[in-house]
């Protein structure tokens, strides 16, 4: 009966493959773009202006979980952060708030 049924259909797909092809690269692309637009490294400056709070704010909310992971880190005296690892985290938090 399976046979039956294929016979004629060796050409036609129960997905359309074109259409997944065209969305996977679209979700690729503003993967892409989403993290051109992060960036590698932020300092307090831009921590703050992500998290939308003062540096103080930043230092006692963010820091004591970040720093432990290697995502808050000093150099020369400045705070930085890993861009994307901060960005996922106030993402995070802002889901709990």
């Amino acid at each position: 009966m399976i046979k039956k049924w294929a016979k004629g259909r060796e050409n036609m797909s129960l997905i359309d493959v074109e259409a997944l092809e065209k969305r996977i690269e679209k979700q690729i692309l503003e993967e892409i773009q989403e993290r051109s637009r992060i960036g590698t490294i932020w300092s307090m400056k831009r921590m703050a202006k992500e998290a939308g709070h003062s540096d103080e704010w930043v230092k006692m909310h963010c820091i004591p979980y970040l720093e432990p992971r290697g995502v808050a880190f000093q150099f020369k005296g400045q705070w930085n952060f890993l861009a994307e690892e901060a960005h996922d985290f106030l993402r995070n938090m802002k889901d709990y708030q």
